[in-house]
Order: C-alpha cells, then sequence, then structure tokens
C-alpha cells in the first residue's frame, strides 16, 4: 500500500475505547515525528473502510498495539522505482525505533512551554517525565546540567523511585542566576534520563528571561476587527477554547472544494526591537490529510510571502494543493493544542502582515481548522524610553512622549510599548517621569 499514512484500528471507522485510542494517536505521533505521517482510522486518513484488517485483528482479538503504515506518495504507487527504495526504508526508521520501544518502558521529557510562567529572579522550573511505554519504568534517575553560565542548580541528580506505564510525573528544579540578567538572554537546563530498562535520554529545557511583550492579543470576543476577511470564507465560530467565539475557515460546516481562503491582519505589526518575536495560539483541526492544507503565512515588503512552522506543523507532501516542503497543518488534531510559530524569518521589520490560508482541492471536504487566543509576543531589544528608536536616550524621545500623551495615536505599539517605563500597560505622565530622571542620570 502507499500513501504516507500510520492507521489504527477500527478499519468500520468506529474507534477503540479510552483510554487506548488516546494511546494510539499519542504513540503514533511520536513514531511519526520525522516522516509527518498523519494518524488516524482508515476512515479517517483514507475515506474508506477496510474493516477486518490485520490492525483489527491484532488489536481487536488478539489485544495488541497494532498500526499498518502505507509507506509512498502517489508517484512511488505500489512498485517504486528502485531508487526510492531505500529512502522510503530510512523514513520508517524511527517509526519502527519508537514502536519497539514502546514495548517496554519509554520516558520522555515533555516539551517545556515558553508560555509557562514566565522565569525573571530565581525560581524553579517544572519538568515533566511521561512514560509512554507499555511497561512501568523504575530506578529512574534524571542528571542534570546547565546549559550555560547563565543558570546555577541546586541538584545534579534527582531519581524517582518508579513511573508507571502510560503515566507521568512532574519535578520541580530550583536553580539561581549567576550574572544580572537582561530581557531576552536564554537559558535553560540539560536532563539526561537513565533508568533499568531504559535507553539514556538527553533533552534540553530552554527559556528566555524577563516578561515577554505582547504587541498583539486577539481572543476573537470582540469579533474580528482586526482582520481582512475580503479574501475568503473565514469568520467566527462559538467552537471556543475560552469564551464565546474563535476564528474558523469555515464557521458553519466543512471547507469547500478548490478552495483558497485568506485572512490576514488589517494593520501590519512592527517587529523591531523585538528578540526571538513569536505566534501563539491554540488551535485544533481536520484536513484531508496529504492533499488539502491550511497554512500560516508572514508577509513584509522585503520578504514577501513567507510560510511559517510551527510544533505542529508538516511539510507538504507536494500532493494535491499541499506546496512540497512548506509547513502547514493537515490530518486530524480532535484537541485543542497550544501553537507556538517562531517570526524569526520577519524579525526586525516594521510592516509585517499575519496570514492564515486554507487550501483544498476538489475532492474531499472537511471540518478545516479553528484558532483561539492568538497573540504576538517577543523580547524588548531596545532601551525602555527610547520612542524615537535611535537607541540611546534623548530630550527627542520626551517631547514625542509628550505629544502621544496629548494627542494618542501618533505612536505605534511598538513605541508604546518602550514608553512604558514601569512596565504597567498604561502610558502616563509617570512614564515620562522616570524617562527624564534616566536622562539626567538620577536612574541608572
Amino acid at each position: 500500500a502507499y500513501g504516507n499514512v500510520l492507521i489504527f484500528p477500527f478499519g468500520d471507522g468506529t474507534y477503540p475505547p479510552e483510554p487506548d485510542e488516546t494511546t494510539f494517536r499519542e504513540i503514533g505521533a511520536a513514531m511519526t515525528v520525522v516522516n509527518h505521517f498523519p494518524v488516524g482510522t482508515g476512515i479517517e486518513l483514507l475515506n474508506y473502510g477496510v474493516s477486518g484488517d490485520q490492525a483489527d485483528w491484532t488489536y481487536g482479538v488478539a489485544g495488541l498495539l497494532s498500526y499498518i503504515p502505507e509507506v509512498g506518495t502517489n508517484n512511488d504507487n505500489f512498485w517504486p522505482p528502485e531508487n526510492r527504495v531505500l529512502p522510503l526504508c530510512q523514513e520508517q526508521v524511527v517509526a519502527n525505533t519508537v514502536f519497539a520501544r514502546v514495548a517496554g518502558p519509554d520516558l520522555w521529557i515533555k516539551p517545556y512551554s515558553t508560555l509557562q510562567p514566565v522565569l525573571v529572579a530565581d525560581s524553579t522550573v517544572s519538568v515533566v517525565i511521561a512514560n509512554r511505554g507499555l511497561r512501568p519504568a523504575a530506578s529512574v534517575s534524571l542528571s542534570l546540567r546547565s546549559l550555560n553560565a547563565l543558570t546555577v542548580l541546586g541538584d545534579s541528580l534527582v531519581t524517582l523511585a518508579s513511573l508507571a506505564q502510560r503515566s507521568q510525573d512532574t519535578l520541580v528544579i530550583p536553580f539561581t542566576y549567576a550574572l544580572q540578567v537582561i530581557p531576552g538572554m536564554e537559558a535553560g537546563i540539560i536532563v539526561q534520563l537513565t533508568g533499568d530498562g531504559l535507553l539514556p535520554l538527553t533533552d534540553t529545557l530552554r527559556w528566555f528571561t524577563g516578561v515577554p511583550a505582547v504587541l498583539l492579543a486577539d481572543d476573537f470576543e470582540s469579533g474580528l476587527e482586526n482582520w481582512d476577511l475580503s479574501m475568503g470564507t473565514w469568520g467566527l465560530s462559538d467552537d471556543a477554547w475560552e469564551g464565546q467565539y474563535s476564528l474558523a475557515d469555515s464557521p458553519t460546516g466543512p471547507y469547500a472544494s478548490q478552495e483558497n481562503s485568506v485572512i490576514q491582519l488589517n494593520a501590519p505589526l512592527d517587529l523591531r526591537g523585538l528578540a526571538h518575536p513569536t505566534l501563539n495560539y491554540v488551535a485544533h483541526w481536520d484536513i484531508e490529510p496529504n492533499w488539502d492544507f491550511a497554512q500560516v503565512q508572514a508577509w513584509s515588503p522585503g520578504t514577501g510571502i513567507v510560510s511559517l512552522a510551527g510544533h505542529y506543523t508538516s511539510p507538504g507532501s507536494g500532493q494535491g494543493v499541499q506546496p512540497l516542503g512548506e509547513p502547514g497543518y493537515h490530518g486530524r488534531q480532535n484537541a485543542w493544542v497550544q501553537e507556538s510559530v517562531d517570526l524569526s524569518p520577519v524579525a526586525n521589520r516594521d510592516q509585517v502582515l499575519i496570514r492564515f490560508v486554507l487550501l483544498s482541492d476538489q475532492y474531499v471536504q472537511r471540518d478545516g481548522i479553528t484558532i483561539d487566543d492568538l497573540s504576538v509576543r517577543g523580547y524588548p531589544a531596545f532601551l525602555p524610553g527610547d520612542v524615537t528608536i535611535d537607541h540611546r536616550w534623548s530630550v527627542d524621545d520626551v517631547l514625542t512622549g509628550s505629544d502621544w500623551l496629548e494627542t494618542g495615536p501618533l505612536l505605534t505599539p511598538l513605541q508604546r510599548m518602550l514608553l512604558d517605563m514601569d512596565e504597567n500597560g498604561i502610558v502616563e505622565e509617570n512614564d515620562l517621569t522616570q524617562l527624564i530622571d534616566h536622562i539626567l542620570g538620577n536612574q541608572p
């Protein structure tokens, strides 16, 4: 078979009872982290049933975890050319390795979210250790060391007595900062996991110091006044992660065939002076795998349209409407997930438009993608109070700030953020007073 999909039971379109369905999806996601195969039932992925297949019998009768990988694209077909055999096999190495490992204990470290409470002083970091395997893990040890000279750890070794199969535990690791920190410095901890019957695993938790500035926040509760709706079918949906509303490409049902639907910010963002800018949102989707596609993109005068990658995007297959190798969403993601998209391709540009695109072919239509709680964040890289953005404090900054207090709309969002000297979210006379004190040398 071919199709670049990973199928689990059942072939008639029904699902394994919980917690087994979640187990199938989570282990399948780990297996496909390199080859990016969509994971699901045959009807989800192929739109037809194959009741009574190998996976149905081995799971439904024998009680074994079982998948059917369909390997190769339409061009490979049932008999791929000789020069494709080795690449197709190489794409399955990680999938087969993970599948073999989960037969026993298989520990991993869940991704650390930079949207967790931000670390600004001597603090702690929470590490979530999960056993995705089907057997318990015993005598688990975590060896810890700092990513760089910024962090000093209180303990270098942490032990767990055991960790049951398909369970997780949270460890709180204290640390101090060895150096004076400024916003946007990278810190982190390198963790090595060992235990009885485990292959050693090393992973790194990273975060940035300081409080990120929020350049844009939209929970869609006030409508879509921030967005240009003239290029597609996007609109408000009542399927919300929080509150009442979210953004969806087809709010009233499945997306249409041969769709090229775009929604784009009305006003450009100024990313100059923001270090490590990211676009963040929660989302879920149901998009025909390997053929239809949803993408998040950015546009600026210097870059044109750039397709952006997040934690949950996959490279396009080159089939249907999927641009080969470009990042996007397809397949089925039922639960809301927290997505973070790197904006470095358009960093330090002052005319940036964020856009979402839904592309479909003429065949299968699905529910599409739903997005909520969107924000653009970054760490200020300019001096607080430097509203003229010339990398120094001057009387011009005071005059510009004074004019803004009188007239209001003259400053860009970035300039307002820089003028908010006390970081209370409000630009007021006290901010100008602090700026003048800095210029006169009364404050460091």
